[in-house]
């Protein structure tokens, strides 16, 4: 655990290396415009004023109301959004395909300048191609869409979320023992990359043995708590490392890590930050929870859909190639919390009405 900072610092260039050896193909950044510039090279026309003075409105599909995080990145939208003078229209599909392709259909018929949403799964191409048959820009947010020609992709680099676990539990377990990998929602791109880390990085380690992995429909705490069980009674309780993608599944093994005496001696990950995980790495009991910068992350969604709804150019970070679409991508920064770095990152990094001293140290 006293060098999970170090790996911490140098993991952006580790996942650069990565992105290197990938198809993603690099490009040079578009230069930032201000809301109102026009990109450099549009000519326009004579009605761009009426535009410029059109309201814009945003639609915003999340995939779920679950994890914690997802209401407070849509309190920094609706702040970015107030700041810009435009409209958010928000709709909540909770996991169901159906819910949320009928919820995207009904904010095109409420006029929407551009859409920003967080899929149901990866494999949603035929909504995006309605949205833009309707003349609507797609931000996808959180959730890669795979084969879909969206005009942004705005996430953390998921592969270097799980390259932070998978070190941490390697380090905390010196380099042997049992893991259980504990996979989010086997449709979403963010468990799958964060699985191919894991692996990625356990190739490297023949003394470490995987004796449970899994991915978990809905990242669901109930089916992680089987999955932690079912390992737990095959292996006798001889487990090192519980290498859980998200906090919702950290803390759904809860109740099998205590009963099994293993809490505060087994390594436990998870991601998202959420105020139960963050007590418990007080305590000793989880190890790290990787945190994404969600109010940057939130409020820069909201720019990149004026941006476009504007006809205007936007900044990214890189191309990613996605069947015959290069898709503009935007990473936002992550760090892992663990039990070291946790006060400074409650008092100085953990946004406004996320968390408090008092809820993590009781003080």
């Amino acid at each position: 655990m006293k060098k999970i900072l170090a790996f911490v610092l140098a993991v952006l260039l580790v996942a650069a290396v990565f992105a290197a050896c990938s198809p993603a193909t690099p490009a040079t950044p578009a230069t930032p415009t201000a809301p109102e510039t026009p990109a450099a090279g549009q000519t326009g026309d004579d009605t761009a004023g009426d535009e410029e003075d059109r309201p814009i409105r945003i639609g915003v599909s999340f995939a779920t109301e679950v994890a914690a995080r997802f209401r407070f990145d849509e309190k920094f939208m609706l702040q970015r959004a107030d700041e810009l003078g435009v409209e958010l229209l928000v709709q909540w599909a909770n996991y169901d395909a159906t819910r949320q392709e009928n919820q995207v259909e009904n904010l095109i018929t409420q006029g929407i300048d551009a859409l920003i949403i967080i899929g149901v799964s990866n494999m949603i191409s035929p909504l995006v191609y309605r949205v833009q048959e309707a003349g609507i820009p797609v931000i996808a947010y959180d959730q890669f869409i795979n084969y879909a020609p969206v005009d942004a992709f705005l996430n953390r680099d998921d592969f270097a979320a799980g390259y932070i676990q998978i070190r941490a539990a390697i380090e905390h377990a010196g380099g042997s023992g049992n893991f259980v990998l504990l996979k989010g929602d086997p449709a979403s791109s963010v468990a799958q990359a964060m699985g191919e880390a894991y692996r990625h990085v356990l190739q490297n380690y023949p003394d470490i043995t995987i004796v449970a992995e899994q991915f978990h429909d809905g990242w669901s705490a109930e089916r992680a708590l089987m999955t932690a069980e079912n390992a737990i009674t095959a292996t006798g309780g001889d487990i090192a490392a519980f290498v859980a993608s998200a906090d919702v599944l950290a803390l759904g093994i809860m109740p099998a890590v205590t009963a099994s005496g293993l809490a505060g001696e087994v390594f436990i990950s998870g991601m998202d930050c959420e105020i139960p995980a963050m007590q418990l790495i007080d305590q000793g009991i989880i190890s790290v929870s990787v945190w994404t910068m969600i109010d940057e992350m939130a409020r820069q969604a909201v720019e990149t859909a004026y941006n476009l709804a504007r006809g205007n150019a936007f900044h990214y970070d890189q191309i990613v190639v996605s069947g015959n679409y290069e898709i503009p991508m935007v990473y936002v920064p992550i760090i892992g919390v663990t039990r070291e770095n946790l006060e400074d990152w409650v008092d100085n990094i953990a946004p406004e009405g996320w968390i408090t001293r008092e809820e993590v140290f009781g003080h």
